[in-house]
């Protein structure tokens, strides 16, 4: 199971950290990339990734992080 929670920080730059916490596995990474969608489609642009809780991280998992990286550089 993973779990993310959104946090927006205001700064010179304002970031949306996003914050992971359990597995990532084939049975989430697809929801990953649609929260991803959600918030490049929301107007973020600058996203910092928590892995500090993330427990296991599969091959579906780092298609799913790599896809994030995809999303937000705007090209999917």
């Amino acid at each position: 199971m993973l779990n993310m929670t959104v946090d927006k920080e205001e700064g010179q730059v304002p970031v949306t950290v996003a914050r992971l916490e359990g597995e990532l596995d084939a049975s989430n990474y697809e929801l990953l990339i649609a929260q991803t969608q959600e918030l490049y489609a929301d107007g973020t642009r600058d996203l910092l990734l928590d892995l500090q809780k993330v427990d296991f991280v599969s091959s579906s998992g780092l298609i799913g992080l790599h896809s994030m990286a995809l999303i937000m550089r705007g090209e999917t």
